[in-house]
């Protein structure tokens, strides 16, 4: 079973038409079996009455209502991730989707091939911009030198499931998790092919939310309270037993 997790919300009245894209996207996949979850964080309930609509074939489909913690994507990520029951899961933010029918069925017979690797990045095609982006693992990436992308570019092992986002980050949410799956299973597996679109808008929550320097500066005192000042180096990992990144 691979598990699609989605985050949605009413972004300025554009979450009803970013997440009708992105769940065509994972209800056309031609890979089985597929479970998907939507987890809404909106104050309306134009998702909630849009996703009634919906009778998706074949796919282990579930909307929840998430009311806490509004404004908070950690929190709404995790609100998804409990109801998780496959194997591989995948975090797909509402403005991303899949890229082709058989995205899924790719990255499945690329996982095949690493049977020992815990996570994976895979490349994506950013939109409007129409650009190529290969992943790679950065080792100062807690100084926010992020070359991963999004959380939508990670697939987990459900092995790791127990690793969640930190809701105290918002900015620095994605790379306070990768260096805590780096912790914990090393480097990720590189998948080359292009298996997602990266959507960038306006609206998008690094461009609103977290687009300034007050924000940046609290949650790198953050990151420094959880994980000491200086930040951990790229220089100590080179001993890791992980170190060596597979490349698909």
């Amino acid at each position: 079973m691979y598990s699609v997790v989605i985050t949605s919300y009413e972004c300025n009245g554009k979450g009803v038409s970013f997440l009708g894209e992105t769940l065509e996207s994972v209800f056309n996949q031609t890979y089985r079996p597929i479970q998907c979850i939507v987890s809404d964080h909106s104050k309306n309930d134009e998702i909630e009455n849009f996703v009634k609509t919906l009778s998706p074939s074949n796919v282990d489909f579930k909307y929840v209502r998430y009311a806490n913690n509004y404004g908070n994507p950690c929190h709404n990520w995790n609100n998804g991730l409990q109801y998780v029951t496959g194997d591989y899961i995948h975090y797909l933010a509402m403005d991303d989707k899949l890229a082709y029918a058989d995205s899924i069925a790719a990255i499945m017979n690329q996982i095949k091939l690493y049977p020992k690797s815990r996570w994976f990045a895979c490349a994506h095609i950013t939109y409007p911009l129409n650009q190529y982006c290969i992943p790679e693992w950065n080792e100062k990436i807690l100084y926010g030198k992020n070359s991963l992308s999004g959380p939508s570019a990670i697939i987990i092992n459900k092995n790791l499931r127990h690793i969640k986002l930190d809701p105290q980050f918002i900015w620095f949410l994605d790379v306070d998790w990768y260096y805590r799956l780096f912790l914990e299973a090393g480097k990720p597996t590189i998948l080359n092919q292009p298996l997602f679109i990266n959507r960038t808008h306006a609206d998008q929550l690094t461009r609103t939310v977290c687009n300034n320097d007050k924000i940046r500066n609290e949650e790198i005192y953050k990151l420094q309270q959880k994980y000491g000042n200086p930040l951990p180096l790229a220089k100590s990992f080179k001993h890791h037993p992980w170190y060596n990144m597979h490349r698909f």
